[in-house]
């Protein structure tokens, strides 16, 4: 069985982002509300922010 290979946290913020822009044309409120807490949650644990 293979496994999978696992997205650093910072990547995958970055790719939904990047889909909310694609599929919305803008981030909605709360969308960004999610990727601010996410990335201050990441900035705690030591990753870059996006």
């Amino acid at each position: 069985m293979k496994h999978k290979k696992q997205k650093a946290k910072p990547l995958l913020i970055a790719e939904f982002h990047a889909e909310a822009l694609r599929l919305a044309g803008n981030v909605s409120a709360n969308q960004r509300r999610f990727l601010e807490v996410a990335a201050k949650s990441l900035s705690r644990q030591g990753g870059s922010p996006v």
